[in-house]
């Protein structure tokens, strides 16, 4: 059996490397397009553009989620800072204790430090607060998104 130089040995090395990723990329799943209609209205993405979300002509403007779940809260805040700035949406009604509601609300505007002690138990809502806080902290004050 013939022995390979160290040249020729690099050389196999690289077009059997290059041959196997050629053959993955040929064969990636669907599943690695940008978005991927799982279900009916159930959404697999990357990316919260290709999403068909309205941005237009509803007076309400409704988010489910599966509770603790970063990547909700991410596309929240995305779509929310969307109908911000396509509609001028200010205001967000968030499931949590109503008579926090205002501590809620003097946190994401700024005029508090302070979360609101009733909502500790809910680390979720605290994710979502401090998140809108911080696309308040660009807004003037006349824009600032409320909740409730």
């Amino acid at each position: 059996m013939r022995k390979f130089s160290m040249r020729e040995r690099s050389f196999l090395t690289i077009l059997i490397g290059v041959s196997i990723l050629v053959g993955c990329i040929g064969t990636s799943s669907e599943k690695n397009m940008t978005e991927v209609e799982e279900y009916p209205g159930v959404y697999l993405t990357n990316d919260m553009s290709t999403l068909p979300l309205s941005t237009s002509g509803y007076d309400i403007y409704l988010i489910g989620e599966y509770h603790g779940q970063e990547e909700v809260h991410l596309l929240f805040i995305e779509y929310l800072k969307i109908l911000h700035e396509k509609i001028g949406l200010r205001d967000v009604i968030l499931e949590a204790n109503q008579h926090a509601k205002e501590e809620a609300n003097a946190y994401v505007l700024g005029e508090s430090e302070e979360f609101p002690e009733d909502l500790w138990n809910r680390p979720d809502r605290f994710d979502v607060l401090e998140k809108i806080r911080d696309v308040n902290e660009e807004l003037p004050n006349r824009e600032k998104i409320r909740v409730h």
